[in-house]
Formats: structure tokens, sequence, C-alpha cells
């Protein structure tokens, strides 16, 4: 495409879109770089639908939650796409979406993956992106045979006129009768990352006991400071794939530019990329409290890039070294030198495959002493090298980002 006196406009309605709204934006402008396209990508939010009058706009796209803007894109000459999955596929206009049963798949498989046999999903209610994802976890894992329930609410909004701390305060009071009757070593799947945030929060306010032994997974990879909820630990997240939908909506945009009825009843749904695992769900399932909390702090020094020993472990929990070594082997099923070792080599093939840096400098970065040292214990773990590990994987796009 190219452009006489001006570049054509492709215009973004960020609506409350989170990193839904900033992500696929994102990824927009990053498509726009990589074509070298003469187009220019923009925000505005709904309040400002005049902009939608712009004689350079060519197409538009966003977190369309407004009615009164989705009307006035219906009858418009240009198309547009919404990304919100708040009720549906948005009509009269097309729709590049998360898929959310991808979502609740892969959020089922992973924490069966890594142990646990106790689920709960927790979701707001009456919208459709939550109940997909719900339905999906809970189907995954009743058809690999295990018990999970799910638990719908009508939750505050955040959106009202009450504060931050009332709505947190009434989370409380919905969430601990059934955060109470959960086993200690439960996983819990929310559908989104501020609500597995309030979880966190109930579970540092009510249930320490339970801090550490349940894993909280939520979904956006957000990752943001809610001042509100206080420190609680890294929350693991299904990171759907916000940037490729913005990067096809973009393609999708400049090649049907100023054809406004070629995207009604388009419908495109994109499975999301990966869990983003950080500590509250890291570290291996155990239902000793201790035992929990002393394996989430070493997974989170370990992946961090600090040395850990078994000394080291102790001193930090008040307790002597042979003390630490009962703990892992009544509630872990091993040394506490073995748990050590294994969260190296966990490590390691995080690096190798979501990094491009070499075998020597993931050897120093997960604290093995020569990296002859990680390439045994490859081979006796896995039955090859570092290296056959990588090439038998796909090294990460990013070129080193990590989840820690």
């Amino acid at each position: 495409m190219t452009a006489n006196d001006t570049s054509p406009l492709f215009l973004y309605m960020i609506d409350r879109g989170g990193a839904l709204g900033e992500r696929t934006l994102e990824g927009a402008i990053r498509r726009a770089e990589e074509r070298a396209l003469n187009v220019v990508v923009t925000t505005t939010a709904p309040g400002h639908a005049d902009a939608l009058l712009d004689p350079n706009l060519r197409g538009v796209a966003g977190t369309l939650f407004n009615e009164a803007v989705v009307r006035r894109l219906r009858r418009a000459r240009y198309p547009a796409i919404n990304f919100s999955n708040q009720s549906g596929p948005v009509a009269g206009v097309g729709n590049f979406l998360c898929d959310d049963r991808a979502v609740g798949r892969l959020a089922a498989e992973y924490l069966a993956r890594i142990g646990y046999r106790h689920f709960l999903g927790i979701g707001p209610e009456g919208l459709a992106y939550s109940r997909e994802r719900m339905e999906a976890f809970r189907d995954e894992l009743r058809a690999a045979g295990r018990e999970v329930r799910v638990f719908f609410h009508d939750f505050p909004s955040r959106q009202g006129r009450r504060s931050a701390l009332d709505t947190v305060a009434q989370f409380d009071a919905l969430l601990r009768p059934v955060l109470s009757e959960l086993p200690l070593d439960c996983a819990i799947f929310c559908a989104n990352d501020w609500l597995a945030g309030i979880v966190q929060r109930v579970l540092v306010w009510h249930f320490q006991e339970r801090e550490h032994t349940t894993a909280v997974l939520g979904v956006d990879d957000e990752q943001r400071n809610w001042w509100y909820l206080g420190p609680h630990a890294g929350l693991s997240s299904v990171r759907p794939a916000f940037h490729a939908m913005g990067a096809a909506a973009l393609d999708w945009l400049v090649e049907h530019a100023g054809d406004g009825a070629a995207c009604r009843g388009l419908l495109r749904r994109f499975p999301p990329e990966r869990v983003a695992e950080r500590a509250s769900t890291a570290g291996g399932v155990c239902a000793d409290p201790m035992t929990a909390r002393m394996m989430r702090w070493a997974w989170t020094e370990i992946r961090a890039g600090r040395r850990v020993r078994v000394s080291d472990l102790a001193a930090k929990h008040r307790m002597s070294r042979r003390t630490a070594e009962r703990f892992f082997e009544r509630h872990a099923g091993r040394s506490a030198g073995d748990y050590l070792q294994w969260l190296r080599l966990d490590l390691a093939k995080h690096l190798l495959r979501t990094t491009r840096l070499s075998v020597g400098e993931i050897s120093e970065r997960c604290g093995f002493a020569k990296q002859d040292v990680l390439s045994n214990l490859f081979r006796k773990s896995l039955g090859m090298t570092p290296r056959e590990f990588r090439a038998a994987g796909a090294a990460g796009e990013d070129g080193g980002a990590a989840d820690f």
C-alpha cells in the first residue's frame, strides 16, 4: 500500500483493554515496521469517537466494548476488527479472538503435568471468555479422570464506585469459604490475572499454611502492580497470543483497507503461546507448608541466577542443614541437594528452549561449577547433550526473555 499526500490511518480503540489492548497494539505496530508499511497506527479511546470520521481512516481494530462505537463501526465505509471476547464475537464487525477453550485446556494440561491432583477453577459469571476457559479446564481434567470443581460468581466490578480495597474485601468474603475446603496441595486456575492476584492475597491473609502448597495460575500475563493486593509470589500465567492477533489484524486491514463489508462475519481464533511459569506454581507439588516454602524460595533464587546450597536453604529458614534434609526426604521424596540439582537442570532446560545463550553461559547462570558438569547431568538424566536438547526444540524468538 502506498500513500499520496498522507499515509492511510489505522486506528486502535482501547477501552479498558489491559494486556489485551496494549499487546495487540504492540503487535500491529511491530508488523507495520517489519513490512515497512506507509501507514500510521495510532490509538484513541471510545470517548473520542469523533476520530472515526477522519477521512484518512482505512480500518479500525481494538477492544470494542462500547456499544455506541460498535454501532457506528457497523455502518462505516472501512473494516473494523474486535479483539474482546467479553460477550462472545461482536456482530457486524470482524473478530480476531483468543481461543479461550484452548487457554483452559493448556491450563489443565500444565497443572496436571507438574503433578497436581486436586483442582479448582474460579471465574466471573456471565462473561464468555470466563465460561469458555473454565468449561475447557473442567472438561480436560475430567476426561483424564481427575476431579475438578469450578466456582463461578458475579464478582464485584472493578469499574463500579467501590474503592479497590472494598472490592478486595468483598472478594475475600466470597472466596474464603471456598478456599477453606481445599486440600493443601491444590491447583487453582483463575480466568484472569487480576482474579488470580486476589486469590493469592486471600491465601496470604487467611491461609498461610496454603500460601506455598497451593498453585495459582492466571491468564493474560499482565503482571501489573496492583498496589492494593500487596506483595505476593510471582504469578504464573497463560500467555495468550495477543501480539500475533494484533499483527494479523493489521495485515488483514491493510489487505482490505476501505472495504467495510469485508469484515462482517469474519471470525478467527488464536491459541495461547505458552504458560509463563513463575513462583506461584513452581518448585514441585508438596502438601507440607514448610517444605513447600523452601521449595519455592529455592526455585525463585535459582531462577534469578543466584547460587543456592543446602546450607543457604537451611539458614534462610532458620534450621540446621540436617533438619532441612529431613523435611525434604519426608515430604519431597528426595534429598535437599538432589532437589537443588533438579532445579538447576530445570532452569538449564528452560534457558536452552527460550534463549540463545551459549551452553557455557547457561552453565554459569545455573550455578554449575563447570560446563562439563551440566553436560554430564544432561547425559545422565536425558540421554543427550545440552546442544542436542536445544536442537530437538526451538529457541525462543525473543532472544532471551525469561519469566522470572
